[in-house]
């Protein structure tokens, strides 16, 4: 019986140090805390884009490992979302937001495609925005892959996808999303106005 306890406590303590927390953005370098930055060839897409004060929301969709505690995965979620929040790229929308936007604009959600093609009708609709997905995905069994996408639906094509796979084992934050997350700062500051 005590050993179950301390297994228990054991377990919890983990789970509990393995959240990621959210970063607050130095505004005197424009970019987050972080130990490394990415290498360029892990940058797949770089595009630009013209009229960036134009585009009026993110949408956001995320896929984090099933394998995750789902406070964990939320944990992702959340810091994602305060991440991409303090960019200036318009307001960060999630799935049901998202639809609730559809559904204020008169669009019947059931008639309209989440693919890239049906979000870049769906923009004609109601204005430039932009979809960001992020996935954090198993590599192997040991390492994981950070992946961070951006897709235009005005000009119907990626825009950004940056994609790495860090050797690390335990500190995310700095090692693997806030490299990603700067180099998508660098993109968005380079666009045009």
């Amino acid at each position: 019986m005590k050993c179950n306890f301390i297994l228990s406590a054991i377990l919890f303590i983990f789970l509990i140090g393995c959240t990621v927390k959210p970063l607050t953005l130095n505004k005197s370098t424009g970019f987050f805390p972080a130990n490394k930055t990415v290498s360029q060839e892990d940058v797949r897409v770089k595009l630009p884009i013209k009229g960036k004060s134009g585009y009026q929301f993110v949408y956001l969709s995320q896929y984090i490992k099933p394998e995750l505690h789902d406070s964990i995965q939320e944990s992702y979620r959340t810091l994602h979302t305060q991440s991409l929040s303090q960019l200036n790229m318009g307001k960060v929308l999630n799935s049901k937001q998202f639809k609730e936007l559809m559904s204020q604009n008169g669009i019947d959600k059931k008639n309209v495609s989440f693919s890239n093609s049906g979000l870049t009708k769906l923009a004609k609709k109601v204005g430039p925005f932009l979809k960001i997905h992020i996935r954090l995905e198993a590599e192997n069994s040991e390492w994981d892959r950070y992946t961070i996408e951006v897709f235009d639906p005005v000009q119907g094509k990626e825009v950004f996808n940056v994609s790495t796979v860090p050797l690390i084992l335990f500190t995310t934050e700095k090692d693997m999303i806030y490299p990603s997350i700067n180099e998508l700062i660098k993109w968005w500051e380079g666009q045009e106005n």
